[in-house]
């Protein structure tokens, strides 16, 4: 009451009600968002601007939606507040929706303050969607019954709905068209979510973040409940629609490698594609961030990751994808980084990756940034206490061997692979295999007397004495 009495004080002595804070708040906008029922009341007796708009095009109607002031939202609909669309094109109506705050939409539509039947067939359906994801079936199958009734209220005007085309995400099913055929699907949850994310994606749009959300969050509870073919439908819905608007997929990708993990660990069957699709976009992902280290890093683990739960299952599609345009531009470096990752739930060093990545073309010399090179990381390589880490460790080195790494090739500590053993199986291992041609020794000692042999030497041999 005080406030109230201050507002009114300012406002006899001609202080001006409409005036705007630097984020384009004016004092009824401010009112109606912290709940001050008496000081709305006031400013609307005085004509305050009720369609004024903040900086993101929110009105006071909208503000009390967003904080749940039912009482404000009362006054300023009796005092002729509409339903405009802010900057993220949400009315009112579509934010209580969104919210799942019913009784802000059962208020709205029982008294007439929508623009259009549409727009309040529109508010149950996105309220009703919602409402499904929570479990709440019998007040969300109420409220998608309810703005079927209102589409068929007039027969002569039905509002008929623009359903999407089938797809693989929602199954290949179409949207009901009737309320018989709502009630065929009432019984089964499974049908009942595919509906309402239909309906999520006909309103809001397959880029909205609150559809995107939702796909995320039933994905995990797909996941949980080990329904991982579900799951990965709907997570792979959201890798092509963030890859389309170029958003990293990164958080993504180490959720989908657990799952991953988990499917081959319970020796479910998933379809080969939809582990290629799910790869396919990781790797445009990777094209895409190649500048952002940490990220491209984050990213080169969980492909790597995938990479070596798919070559678990399967090879040669795996073979196709990598020698793909994008996929050949790690192809590099791809191998030195996947040696390098020791932990990813005990996946690495894999030698059946290793062995693919090759056959891929991926580079057997490549540099990290202390110019170790992939036979300087598994050498460092410390758990080779069983048998089966020294048959993983003898097999990746002489796979590299075998398609050309060099045995003397020193990083920048001036350190051989043999150098760099952290065990003395490794560095018997590497000695074993020591075979230094005459080039190599040539070229070790032109770069020890460093001559400048750029000038007289062709790209190939330059390279050659380079890695030396």
């Amino acid at each position: 009451m005080i406030a109230a009495q201050n507002v009114q004080y300012l406002f006899e002595n001609n202080a001006d009600v409409n005036i705007a804070n630097s984020a384009g708040d004016t004092c009824l906008m401010l009112s109606a968002y912290y709940g001050h029922l008496d000081i709305v009341e006031y400013l609307l007796s005085v004509d305050s601007n009720i369609e004024a708009k903040s900086n993101s095009g929110s009105t006071a109607l909208h503000n009390a939606v967003e904080q749940g002031h039912l009482s404000i939202v009362q006054r300023l609909c009796n005092h002729g507040a509409k339903q405009v669309k802010n900057l993220d094109g949400m009315t009112p109506l579509m934010m209580a929706a969104i919210s799942k705050k019913s009784d802000f939409v059962e208020y709205f539509i029982s008294n007439n303050r929508c623009n259009s039947r549409l727009e309040a067939i529109e508010a149950l359906e996105l309220l009703g969607s919602l409402l499904a994801q929570t479990s709440n079936t019998t007040s969300a199958y109420s409220y998608i019954l309810k703005a079927m009734q209102l589409r068929q209220s007039d027969p002569m005007n039905p509002v008929l709905k623009l359903v999407l085309a089938p797809q693989e995400t929602y199954e290949y099913r179409v949207e009901c068209q009737t309320i018989e055929q709502l009630e065929q699907i009432r019984s089964s949850d499974d049908l009942m979510l595919i509906e309402s994310l239909m309906m999520l994606e006909r309103i809001l749009g397959s880029d909205n973040k609150t559809f995107i959300a939702v796909l995320i969050d039933l994905g995990t509870q797909y996941a949980n409940e080990k329904r991982y073919g579900r799951c990965l439908n709907l997570w792979l819905r959201v890798l092509q629609q963030r890859n389309k608007l170029q958003i990293s997929i990164k958080y993504h990708l180490i959720r989908i490698a657990q799952v991953f993990s988990e499917i081959i660990c319970e020796n479910v069957y998933i379809p080969y594609k939809m582990f290629l699709h799910i790869l396919e976009y990781s790797i445009d992902d990777l094209e895409r961030v190649q500048t952002v280290q940490n990220e491209l890093n984050q990213n080169l683990n969980s492909v790597l990751c995938l990479i070596a739960l798919i070559s678990k299952i399967t090879r040669h599609p795996l073979t196709s994808l990598l020698n793909t345009e994008s996929a050949s531009k790690f192809n590099s470096s791809i191998l030195n980084h996947m040696i390098t990752i020791f932990g990813c739930d005990s996946l690495y060093p894999c030698e059946a990756s290793t062995r693919l990545l090759i056959q891929c073309g991926a580079d057997v010399n490549a540099f990290d940034q202390q110019r170790n090179t992939p036979l300087h990381i598994i050498a460092q390589w410390k758990p080779v206490e069983t048998d089966g880490a020294f048959r993983t460790l003898q097999t990746i080195v002489r796979l590299l061997i075998d398609n050309g790494a060099h045995l003397d090739v020193v990083n920048s500590n001036d350190q051989t692979p043999q150098m760099c053993a952290e065990t003395k199986t490794a560095e018997t291992l590497l000695k074993s295999q020591t075979k230094i041609s005459l080039k190599c020794i040539t070229a070790r000692y032109v770069k020890k007397l460093k001559i400048d042999y750029q000038p007289h030497v062709s790209k190939t041999l330059f390279d050659f004495i380079e890695i030396h």
